[in-house]
């Protein structure tokens, strides 16, 4: 079964803590996204552990979920579980969620999420992941 954003999942979006979580979000809480991808808290969990899910802890040590990552259908957009294996072996989820929501002159101004969204750059941004996570490991 396939979760749907057409839900009370919003209202479990957190209080954003300042500039940078309204800059880099919305978000939801764990039950949130477990809610819209119509999984357990601990399949969420496993989710993320195997760089499938990103989520960030934020200031006061709540887990939280970029909205953007999921589609209107309640998946994890095309493509992304691979751009987080590479950013993840050598950078923090928050940087991450930096590299994946600034645009960028590569992706003609575009942010990554975006290219993803719109599934015509995807190997491309894969490569770029993997590029850029080699050049931040050394």
């Amino acid at each position: 079964m396939t979760g749907n954003l057409e839900h009370d999942a919003w209202a479990s979006v957190p209080e954003n803590e300042g500039h940078l979580l309204e800059d880099l979000g919305p978000f939801y809480d764990k039950a949130g996204a477990a809610s819209v991808l119509a999984v357990t808290v601990p399949e969420l969990e496993q989710r993320v552990a195997a760089h499938r899910v990103l989520a960030v802890e934020t200031g006061a040590g709540q887990q939280v979920f970029p909205t953007w990552q999921f589609t209107p259908a309640g998946e994890i957009e095309r493509g992304l579980g691979d751009v987080l294996d590479a950013l993840l072996s050598a950078a923090d989820p928050w940087t991450a969620v930096i590299w994946l929501t600034t645009s960028v002159d590569r992706f003609g101004d575009a942010s990554v999420i975006d290219c993803l969204r719109s599934g015509i750059r995807i190997e491309a941004v894969k490569a770029a992941a993997v590029k850029d996570a080699a050049s931040w490991a050394t």
